[in-house]
């Protein structure tokens, strides 16, 4: 007896070995975890050179794009020569790139382990907490009789707040051995300096990786283009198109803004800092430039520890620099910010503080930086999706038209007949007549 295929049955069972097959791996993947997340970190941290270069170059190529279209012109006069163009326009964005990262090794990194060094031998001094809690206190003191003349009700913040302070000084105290232990501050400070050194290797790897791509760009889109037109269809193939090209004007637009507001900031409150004679003041504007990228939470993130930190070590100057980062803040969020950054992101600050939260409690402090980025991609598309199924449908895709409940049992009003209409079908009654 012959068995005969059926091509439908056939079909029916590969989506359901697939299907078995998912499930299982699944399975596999819950009960096994520590397994695959070990395989998973060894995996990115082999290729983590490969990372870097496409990292680098996506963040390089427009500054390659803009050397090419300069050199263009000064070279293509007579004849095009789009390869050499192309060599020397790289070859101009690695060694500045190269240079950058060559100044801020030799400069702000050894003075920012140095500043950290400072800091954990001033700190571990005994001597040291007892001047602070003698400055704290003759401090509020010159407080309380410069503005004694506000009143009664005024004092006991102040005083409030000198108790606070004091109690923050000794709760330190007590746990000065913790923070400084083989398990504490000084050790956690040190892993992360190595991660840093390691990162850094990695990212001169990537520099030459990124080379490579930047000079044969064309020829690795293509080919990403031909494999993504291999295994989708036509409509599925212009949906993925889309969707990197709008994720990459999202990303582009939005970091190139970002490091620029850090660099301004960095900037000024690395001047700010220097003028006014405070403690460490390197330290406290890298910092105050980094957490920056962070979007609503940064500001708080890294103003609160320097600001910390200069009333560890110059109280007196602890509330000129609280009231220049407060200013700085207005300034940034209201004025600077917005001429650079614009609407690059199009969501409102709920959606940016959820995607914050979700992005630094899944993936750390990185998660938080390119959450807001890739949320935004997500809404648009969702957006989009939400519209044209409206579309569909026959409804309005504004938002403003579902401002009030839609009642789809609501009976609709019987249209109104037009007096030309009512005309016409007297005309008709009468000539039938």
């Amino acid at each position: 007896m012959k068995f005969q295929f059926n091509s439908k049955y056939n079909t029916i069972a590969a989506y359901a070995v697939i299907v078995f097959a998912i499930c299982l791996l699944l399975v596999m993947v819950a009960f096994r975890i520590e397994i695959f997340s070990t395989a998973f970190s060894k995996i990115i941290g082999v290729s983590s050179p490969i990372i870097w270069g496409f990292v680098i170059a996506y963040l390089l190529n427009p500054l390659v794009k803009k050397c090419e279209i300069l050199l263009g012109k000064v070279i293509n006069r007579k004849k095009e020569h789009k390869h050499l163009v192309r060599g020397l326009s790289v070859g101009i964005c690695v060694l500045l790139l190269l240079s950058a990262l060559a100044a801020l090794i030799a400069t702000i990194i050894p003075e920012i382990i140095t500043n950290i060094q400072s800091i954990s031998e001033r700190v571990q001094d005994p001597e040291f907490l007892h001047q602070m809690e003698l400055k704290i206190r003759s401090v509020f003191d010159l407080i309380s009789e410069k503005t004694a003349f506000l009143g009664k009700d005024i004092l006991p913040s102040f005083e409030n707040l000198e108790v606070m302070l004091l109690g923050m000084l000794e709760r330190f105290e007590l746990n000065l051995d913790k923070l400084f232990s083989q398990d504490g501050l000084l050790a956690n400070l040190t892993n992360g300096l190595m991660s840093v050194l390691n990162a850094v290797k990695n990212a001169f790897l990537g520099v030459i990786v990124s080379i490579y791509l930047l000079y044969s760009k064309e020829i690795f889109l293509a080919q990403s283009r031909k494999l993504v037109c291999a295994v989708c269809s036509a409509s599925m193939a212009k949906r993925v198109f889309k969707f990197v090209s709008n994720v990459n004007k999202k990303f582009i637009g939005y970091f190139t803004g970002v490091a620029l507001d850090c660099t301004l900031i960095g900037i000024v409150s690395f001047i700010f800092l220097q003028v006014t004679g405070m403690p460490y003041a390197l330290l406290i504007s890298v910092v105050l430039a980094l957490t920056n990228a962070i979007p609503i939470f940064g500001p708080y993130i890294g103003s609160i520890p320097s600001f910390l930190l200069v009333l560890l070590f110059s109280p007196g100057k602890a509330l000129i620099f609280l009231i220049f980062v407060i200013v700085l803040q207005q300034i940034d969020g209201n004025i600077i910010a917005p001429k650079i950054l614009g609407d690059q992101l199009g969501l409102s600050a709920f959606w940016i503080m959820s995607a914050v939260f979700i992005g630094g409690g899944l993936f750390g402090l990185f998660g938080m930086i390119i959450a807001s980025p890739m949320f935004a991609v997500i809404y648009s598309i969702c957006s989009e999706f939400v519209s044209v199924r409206l579309e569909a449908k026959g409804m309005s895709a504004d938002t403003a038209s579902y401002m009030e409940p839609v009642d789809s049992d609501k009976p609709k009003k019987p249209e109104q007949t037009a007096p030309e209409s009512v005309e016409a079908s007297q005309s008709q009654k009468s000539a039938k007549k």
